[in-house]
């Protein structure tokens, strides 16, 4: 079971800002290997990429 969901607005850090506009997916039951085959499937399929970095990591770096 994988759970998707998609993520708009912004990361705010101090006076700085940039958007988000994603979607993530998360594993909530069964192989972690399946899992992986699909979100392969969907990166080749729909040209979609996973984000090397965190929401929270991307805020840190406005700060800095």
């Amino acid at each position: 079971m994988v759970e998707v969901c998609r993520d708009q607005g912004r990361i705010q850090a101090g006076d700085k800002e940039a958007p988000i506009d994603e979607w993530e997916l998360e594993l909530k039951e069964g192989p972690e290997e399946e899992f992986d085959t699909l979100r392969r499937e969907l990166e080749k399929g729909l040209g979609l990429k996973g984000w090397e970095k965190s929401k929270f990591a991307r805020a840190m770096e406005l700060l800095a």
